[in-house]
């Protein structure tokens, strides 16, 4: 073993970073094999068929259905947000607030520090 690393360090630079690619590469690839056959022989990756009753098509159907209004609903946010925009963004910073001081009606929120 210490000849072939004394035969290695005898290399050019650009042979040795090569050969390190390849060895990093086909270990990497060997603990994946072994992962991968320990998960198929475990059965960790095999689905039990289940049978579609009623039961299981109504919860079918009703997943989808709340998925669809969710996902109308989140169309409807995104709606809201970009069209909102129709002032430009600020930040104001006030050192304090005077109690009696009227909020004008552009500035939207003031946090006090």
């Amino acid at each position: 073993m210490l000849h072939h690393i004394h035969r290695l360090k005898s290399k050019p630079e650009h042979v040795r970073k090569n050969i390190a690619f390849v060895s990093a590469g086909a270990l990497t690839a060997l603990v994946a094999l072994g992962w991968m056959a320990a998960t198929v022989a475990g059965g960790t990756l095999a689905l039990a068929p289940t049978p579609l009753d009623q039961g299981n098509a109504a919860a079918l159907t009703n997943a989808a259905s709340q998925t669809s209004s969710s996902f109308s609903q989140l169309l409807g946010a995104v709606g809201a947000a970009t069209s909102a925009t129709s002032s430009a963004p600020a930040l104001h910073i006030v050192d304090s607030v005077p109690e009696t001081a009227a909020t004008p009606a552009a500035q939207k929120t003031v946090i006090p520090f």
